[in-house]
């Protein structure tokens, strides 16, 4: 096959572009970052890279492509609630354009698979989330997400391009962004100094192994029956606690880190964790890197990361 990945310079989408050239695939990599600056990308040999805006990508520039992983999106919730215009911008305008674009694209897309994220659910009472709880985003970030699959899904109304849709938890893993909880909680562990947490460190998050997330989508990719208009639920099947999570980046680093508490912020406490049954039923995901063995490998990444500097 030959994918187009969207934000392919990014932490899913150049470990998924890695993925795919291993197995044999052409990919075909779309990004606002040159080439040159994709850092993550490495030497890899792509098929094509289209350095540009997915906004302004066109229906001719999908020729021979087969399938699409649409990552790219403003992928910190910070940014999205300081520049809400700007992260709707490139989020919401990037998934009108590459959908319209597969649409419109002389020789018919297989399928095209949205990433999307639980933060479109906002706060559920009932955990874990099942895949067709309703959303009620409570975040700006979470309503764009909800907002590119209700653009994606209308697609395959309207249009009948086949769309099928990743509801995804907290990813992370080597080349992961440095705002993620686990690569916050390990640089300080690394480096002896304080983890600080909100509230009581009690509420519960997924975080899920890169690898894992990869798998899922290569089920979606290679899937021979119809999976058009699915949505899937994409997580690590254990929830953790934020202060679970400190102390596993403390023990594995060897560190004598200590952890201290803040004031509690709005979104941030209660349980989030996701029911991936229907991804186990369908699709026979079932994630195989578990914590502690992601959080170890994180660790030796970042370590070998601080030596070559």
């Amino acid at each position: 096959m030959r994918v187009l990945i969207t934000g392919i310079a990014g932490f899913l989408g150049s470990s998924l572009a890695k993925r795919l050239v291993t197995l044999g695939h052409e990919v075909v990599g779309l990004d606002v970052l040159h080439r040159a600056e994709a850092w993550r990308l490495g030497d890899l040999k792509l098929t094509d890279f289209l350095w540009q805006d997915v906004g302004d990508v066109r229906a001719d520039q999908l020729e021979g492509v087969t399938h699409i992983v649409h990552t790219a999106a403003s992928v910190d919730v910070g940014h999205s609630e300081r520049s809400p215009r700007h992260a709707a911008y490139q989020s919401v305008n990037g998934t009108i354009a590459i959908c319209e674009a597969a649409r419109r694209a002389r020789i018919p897309i297989q399928r095209l698979i949205l990433i999307s994220s639980y933060s479109a659910y906002g706060r559920v009472a009932r955990q874990p989330i099942v895949a067709t709880e309703p959303r009620h985003p409570t975040t700006v970030y979470g309503a764009m997400k909800a907002s590119q699959e209700a653009i994606a899904l209308s697609y395959f109304h309207s249009h009948k391009l086949p769309v099928a849709v990743i509801r995804s938890s907290t990813i992370f893993g080597p080349y992961s962004r440095t705002t993620l909880p686990v690569n916050l909680f390990m640089t300080r562990a690394m480096r002896g100094e304080p983890i600080m947490l909100t509230g009581d460190g009690r509420q519960t998050r997924e975080q899920n192994f890169i690898s894992n997330v990869i798998d899922a989508i290569l089920y979606l990719l290679d899937a021979r029956s119809s999976l058009d208009g699915e949505v899937f639920n994409i997580g690590s099947c254990r929830e953790v606690s934020m202060l679970d999570l400190a102390r596993t980046c403390i023990s594995i680093a060897g560190s004598e880190s200590k952890i201290e508490f803040a004031g509690a912020r709005f979104g941030e406490e209660g349980r989030l964790a996701l029911d991936c049954s229907k991804a186990r039923q369908i699709l026979g995901y079932e994630p195989k890197v578990h914590l502690a063995e992601g959080v170890r490998l994180t660790h030796d990444w970042m370590a070998s990361r601080e030596r070559d500097r």
